[in-house]
This record gives C-alpha cells, structure tokens and sequence, in this order.
C-alpha cells in the first residue's frame, strides 16, 4: 500500500509504501511524518487496513469511484491523488467507523447482489476466491 501525505497549506510528503500486515508501521508513519489529526482516504477497493487504522485512533475515509480518477489496470489510484481528492471533495468521502468499516453506507449493494444471483453462483465465488489465495 501507498501512503502520502499532503498537508492543508498544500504542502506534501512523499509516498512510501508499506505491506497489508505493516499496519502498525503504518500508523507510526502517518502520526510521526504526517502529524496530529491525520486523515486517511482509502480507495474504495481497499479492506485490509480501515480496521487497524481505525482501532488506532486514525480517521478514515472512503473514496468511491465516483469520486476518483481513473484506476491503473490492475491496481489503486495513487495516494497523492487520493489525498487530493480529500481537498477537493471532502464532502464526498465517507467516514468509517470500526461497527461496519468499509462497507460504510453500502451494505443495501451487498444486499442486492446477494439478492440477484442464485446460491450456487454465491458458493463457487466464494470456494474461487478462497482457492485463488
């Protein structure tokens, strides 16, 4: 994952990436580099780190796509650019919390796309999944 910084008066910090199981790293960073009040704007795609984050005492907010540019093909839309959306449309972001974390304001998606497909369909995506790892 990538982390950066970019600071109300504009000023930035640069990225640095950490891996999903480096969420205490993490954290350390963004206080210690990034300062008191930190917010962080994850990607929508993003499920790995809101809880850690979230237990630490970081706010965490969700980026849509409807609010971001255009994904890399196989990949997040760059920190920079997820903080600059922060500025640019704060209103627009969700603020998670530990009792749902991502799922924030979507589970009625949830909802509906169990809701359309058949049990069976439901069961090889998940065995799929579970065997891609």
């Amino acid at each position: 994952m990538e982390v950066a910084c970019l600071h109300d008066d504009g000023g930035t910090i640069s990225a640095r990436r950490f891996e999903a199981q480096e969420t205490a790293a993490m954290t350390a960073f963004l206080r210690d580099r990034c300062g008191t009040g930190v917010r962080v704007v994850l990607d929508s795609t993003t499920g790995v780190v809101d809880g850690p984050l979230l237990a630490a005492g970081v706010r965490v907010l969700r980026a849509d796509p409807g609010v971001l540019p255009p994904r890399p093909a196989a990949g997040s839309v760059p920190a920079a650019l997820l903080a600059a959306v922060a500025r640019r449309a704060p209103d627009r972001l969700v603020e998670l919390d530990l009792e749902s974390g991502t799922l924030k304001g979507r589970t009625h998606e949830i909802f509906e796309a169990v809701r359309l497909r058949t049990p069976n369909e439901m069961i090889f995506k998940v065995v799929g999944s579970l065997q891609g790892r």
